[in-house]
């Protein structure tokens, strides 16, 4: 059974003779009313207080809780960022790799055409040197018969001229 403070002083006691002085009953009564009216307001205030301290405490749980949880979902962010900045890291040394690939091989493609079109450049220049040539060899002859005829012709004529005039070109005199 609980006590109250107004228990305490609605609390009557038979009187009998030879017993307590009512007076200092009462006063001692008074005074543990008095006391035991502070001790349950402390108490109250403090179980007020205890609901707020569990309340905070339930708050700070939540809020450390979904702090965790936030920590714990960033970290895995971090890593799922880390992971797919590797793989397009990856994708995108693939690709360079690939492009270099492709432009030495483009760039070996090109030194070959450009070899075979020295080699075209090469030919042709023996042949129009071959042509020149034989052009040069073919007028150097030429030269050389038509000084020879004109040899031929000097020599006739000197021949002609120290034998004197021919019959045929007196005739025609006089």
């Amino acid at each position: 059974m609980r006590i109250s403070p107004l228990d305490i002083h609605q609390k009557q006691f038979q009187k009998k003779w030879p017993g307590y002085h009512p007076g200092e009953v009462r006063n001692f009564l008074d005074m543990v009313q008095s006391e035991m009216e502070a001790l349950v307001r402390e108490n109250s205030q403090l179980k007020e207080s205890l609901k707020k301290s569990e309340a905070a405490l339930v708050d700070y749980k939540e809020r450390e809780k979904s702090l965790k949880d936030t920590l714990v979902m960033a970290q895995k962010m971090t890593e799922e960022i880390k992971a797919g900045a590797l793989k397009e890291a990856e994708i995108v040394l693939s690709e360079a790799r690939l492009q270099g690939e492709q432009i030495v091989t483009s760039a070996h493609a090109r030194l070959t055409q450009i070899h075979e079109e020295m080699q075209e450049l090469r030919g042709q220049r023996n042949q129009l040197l071959a042509s020149l040539r034989a052009t040069i060899e073919t007028h150097s002859k030429l030269l050389d018969i038509t000084e020879q005829q004109a040899q031929r012709r000097d020599a006739e004529y000197e021949a002609a001229s120290r034998i004197g005039p021919s019959p045929s070109s007196g005739q025609g005199r006089g």
